[in-house]
């Protein structure tokens, strides 16, 4: 099947073909070429794969067609494995299912498909997983397709156009005529020819060269590897505050005057930005007479500039609120846990503040820094983070400071609720603290 995507011609449906036989992968790719009777192919010159296009299309001509599962395969941010599922609409017709599987960087045979119903859908994705032998990205538009694969078995998913495919089909994707064969009697008078006139050090030279080259070939792995490497390294060497930054701060809270000049604390909203807490301390008006002018007036000289009430509603004064003390991630993770045992510390701990709060989560482990597959092996730790909250009494504080070292503090959300009675869960001031616990994969 072949779309216009944005101008582009997309092909799906190919039939893919392995590579085994001894010769050089253009001339292997050529031969099945010839035996498929295909007029359009996808090769690159020495994968040991290729594909055709599906009979219907054979007679298409082969101009400008790019190959979907080539551009897939190409997309460093879906790793090694995955999966594209795409829901396609057209009109008022029943809708069809695009799949396309990549393991280990090339287009699985069989998995090139275009179906029509989505309960063939499910069994083919089911399959997929089954033959894929490890975790892989579910691409596409049907992320449904989670629950029925096995959220162990999808690393992640990644929504996943057309369009966006369409871009990523590059001159690495072209289709092309099928390279055509010599027969033998001409094979073997060039073989003569050209033995006579490369032989020795220009054969063996160019033997080398060409050993070099694919020896030093970057493979798909490769640049997910490298691509993945590079990004944790960027976010290891950012500057993050620990759960423990939320004692000073509860102790700086403490300080902070409740009523400026007819006006009282409503609220605070804080932050955490390289390494520091930036918090926007909110104040409304408490008494008739409260103004911009009877706030300015009363506050401490050493304070911020405020941002004043145009409505007589609010004001705002932003500080960075003390934390103990900021630290590199990479230095939080030096020795860093499994998420198994991250679990069950952390899921202890969380469990034990249960008691005293509204509410306590932690989300599900996924990938860190950006949520997609990355290759096993290639001398990589891949690290992983999940998002955790605590709601409750500001209290709480005490017991969220006890976190374990690799639970960072993101953000904080002040409450005053002036006319609550206090109680085991509920308080004057309530807060919500949120940021994320991070292990190794």
């Amino acid at each position: 099947m072949i779309l216009d995507v944005n101008g582009k011609k997309l092909a799906f449906g190919l039939s893919w073909k392995p590579l085994i036989d001894d010769a050089d992968p253009a001339t292997m790719a050529a031969r099945v070429a010839r035996d498929m009777n295909a007029k359009t192919i996808w090769h690159d010159g020495r994968a040991l794969h290729m594909g055709a296009l599906a009979a219907t299309d054979r007679d298409v001509p082969a101009k400008d067609i790019y190959a979907a599962a080539a551009a897939l395969a190409s997309m460093a941010d879906l790793g090694a494995n995955s999966l594209f599922v795409y829901r396609l609409q057209q009109g008022a017709s029943a809708p069809i299912f695009l799949m396309i599987g990549v393991v280990r960087g090339r287009p699985r045979v069989g998995f090139d498909v275009v179906l029509n119903e989505a309960s063939v859908v499910t069994e083919r994705a089911q399959e997929f997983a089954k033959v894929c032998g490890s975790n892989f990205v579910l691409a596409g538009n049907n992320e449904a397709l989670v629950d029925v694969i096995g959220a162990d078995k999808v690393s992640s998913t990644y929504a996943l156009s057309l369009e966006q495919l369409a871009t990523a089909a590059t001159s690495t994707a072209l289709m092309r005529k099928p390279r055509r064969i010599v027969s033998s009697k001409k094979r073997k008078a060039v073989v003569i020819g050209v033995i006579l006139v490369l032989f020795g050090a220009k054969v063996g030279h160019a033997k080398w060269s060409e050993y070099q080259e694919l020896a030093h070939r970057v493979t798909p792995e490769q640049r997910a590897a490298e691509a993945y490497k590079k990004q944790l390294s960027i976010q290891l060497s950012a500057m993050s505050l620990g759960a423990s930054a939320v004692g000073p701060w509860y102790q700086w809270l403490r300080t902070m005057p409740f009523a400026v000049g007819g006006w009282h604390l409503s609220g605070m909203d804080c932050a955490a930005s390289g390494g520091t807490l930036q918090c926007a301390v909110l104040f409304k008006p408490e008494l008739a007479q409260a103004t911009n002018e009877s706030f300015v007036g009363e506050a401490p000289k050493e304070w911020p500039r405020p941002t004043l009430s145009t409505d007589g509603k609010q004001i705002s004064v932003v500080f960075a609120a003390p934390t103990g003390g900021a630290q590199r991630l990479a230095e939080r993770l030096l020795n860093p846990a499994s998420v198994y045992d991250a679990n069950l510390t952390f899921g202890t701990q969380l469990r034990d503040i249960a008691a005293a709060s509204t509410n306590t989560s932690v989300g599900r482990f996924g990938l860190f820094p950006n949520g997609r597959a990355v290759p096993i092996g290639f001398g990589i730790t891949p690290m992983q983070s999940a998002k955790w909250e605590v709601k409750g009494p500001v209290r709480n504080t005490e017991l969220i400071a006890q976190f374990p070292h690799n639970v960072t503090l993101e953000h904080l959300h002040l409450d005053y609720h002036g006319k609550t009675t206090p109680g085991l869960k509920s308080s004057v001031f309530m807060l919500v603290a949120s940021g994320s616990v991070y292990a190794k994969q």
